[in-house]
């Protein structure tokens, strides 16, 4: 099954570039709002921003003097991001999502002026909850399965395969993330439970990313 995903996932990235227009087209005819933020704000993996150590971008009231490191989004009737826009020196990196497509499709490119593909991840869903992904990258393909606790998600299990001189290696498990909650559904700590590595260790290596400790939050950048 995965297999299957894989090879349609890297023939549908290969021709992402020539598709550029049209998925920039699609994407901002849904826009209702333009939205400024000091950073990105949103992906749609669970758990996304507290695995990868650092916090969510804030919205700004108005667009800000400096655009450099700031996040522009379109947001549709629904408030669904269609458009993200992320701004650097040289001009802005674009991601278009495409919520009438089954799975969701979410295409990224570079900021240059041929906005060359960097990557296209696939999302499943059943009931509006994501149940896996799936990203095309330049360098690697990543698979995500989400388990679910009642509403809660409490592992995130990922398998990569790295590309090398333009091939695919063969998909490993990367990690298993782990979430803890408190009242509410409140987040308290979220653990990244690496595979060991033989022969110097037979357990697992444990990574704390995010955990709240009293008043304050503690990340990990990875």
């Amino acid at each position: 099954m995965i297999m299957d995903s894989v090879e349609k996932l890297e023939s549908a990235f290969a021709s992402l570039a020539g598709e550029y227009s049209f998925r920039k087209k699609l994407a901002e005819k849904s826009v209702r709002e333009w939205r400024w933020a000091t950073f990105t704000w949103f992906d749609l993996r669970p758990l996304y921003f507290e695995r990868a150590g650092y916090a969510p971008g804030r919205r700004l009231r108005q667009a800000p003097a400096n655009r450099y490191g700031r996040a522009y989004y379109g947001l549709d009737e629904e408030e669904r991001i269609t458009v993200e826009r992320n701004f650097n020196e040289f001009g802005f990196y674009e991601t278009f999502y495409n919520w009438a497509s089954d799975p969701v499709e979410v295409a990224h490119f570079d900021y240059s002026p041929d906005k060359k593909p960097i990557n296209l991840m696939i999302v499943r869903r059943v009931e509006n909850r994501p149940i896996s992904s799936s990203t095309a990258a330049i360098n690697s393909y990543i698979h995500e399965d989400y388990q679910w606790d009642g509403e809660l998600v409490s592992h995130v299990v990922r398998r990569v395969a790295p590309r090398e001189h333009g091939s695919l290696q063969d998909l490993r498990h990367w990690y298993t993330a782990e979430a803890t909650y408190g009242n509410k559904g409140v987040i308290l700590r979220v653990e990244l439970h690496w595979p060991p590595a033989p022969p110097e260790r037979t357990d697992p290596i444990v990574e704390v990313m995010f955990e709240r400790r009293g008043n304050r939050i503690y990340r990990r950048h990875c």
